[in-house]
């Protein structure tokens, strides 16, 4: 094996395109013989495909920048998230729910007896994301790309859980959505330990090659975690991508 694992998290829905010219030019330093990408593993025979229906979507900058690049690379492109993730999303409705939370919150902030808990805790969530990062959009790769990210990262999801939770919990109106919540939560968990079996089992697939895995970078704090605590792998995992070249093979 012996394999070097770039990990390199994103914002997928950035508006500026910062992290997007950073990306391709950190892949042309890189040059990596494989690119692993955050689509579920289905889509392994049917990567082009994939990444041309997201850019056609207006998806994640990260397909247009893999678009780009693979017109002047050659490279192996890898998807490593849970299998089924698109139809289970759309199974358990997910999205569909999390809009008509959102729009019953909305309608609620307007009313005048809105609880002043339910009023705290949403102003309390809107606030997370500026304390945190301050603006996501005016983010680099090296502000989301360092062992302080990581902390902030694991602390920011932490916290933001709890008070969507209280949110839920103590707002009449919106209990009825707690145990979509908690499913959505649940499998949040799942997926993230679903990328790392993907992961190693590539790692166990190839030898002596340059990987870049590619994720949100809400994930990456975790996928590090779990590929640390890898026992018999043989590889070297490179998360401080703009310092001195790290070696950090799991344990064994």
């Amino acid at each position: 094996m012996n394999n070097k694992i770039y990990i390199v998290g994103t914002i997928h829905a950035q508006k500026t395109k910062l992290i997007e010219e950073e990306l391709y030019q950190l892949l042309g330093e890189i040059r990596p013989d494989i690119v692993l990408f955050e689509f579920p593993i289905e889509a392994k025979d049917q990567m082009l495909q994939w990444i041309d229906a997201s850019i056609k979507a207006g998806g994640s900058l990260e397909a247009r920048v893999l678009k780009r690049y693979m017109q002047d690379h050659q490279i192996i492109l890898l998807p490593y998230d849970i299998m089924g993730r698109n139809d289970y999303y759309l199974d358990n409705r997910f999205p569909f729910i999390e809009e008509d939370r959102e729009t019953i919150l909305a309608d609620l902030l307007q009313r005048p007896d809105v609880s002043p808990l339910t009023q705290t805790l949403n102003e309390m969530n809107d606030a997370l994301d500026k304390i945190f990062w301050g603006d996501l959009d005016n983010l680099s790769l090296r502000d989301i790309n360092n062992a302080d990210s990581d902390s902030r990262a694991k602390h920011h999801i932490a916290l933001s859980q709890a008070i969507d939770r209280a949110l839920i919990e103590l707002t009449p109106e919106l209990r009825p959505y707690l145990k979509t919540y908690e499913l959505w939560s649940k499998y949040e968990n799942r997926r993230e330990r679903a990328m790392a079996r993907n992961i190693l089992a590539y790692n166990n697939q190839y030898s002596n090659s340059t990987m870049v895995l590619i994720c949100g970078f809400y994930h990456r704090f975790t996928i590090i975690e779990l590929l640390r605590k890898a026992r018999d792998a043989d590889f070297t995992l490179i998360s401080d991508i703009f310092g001195a070249e790290e070696s950090s093979s799991p344990s064994r």
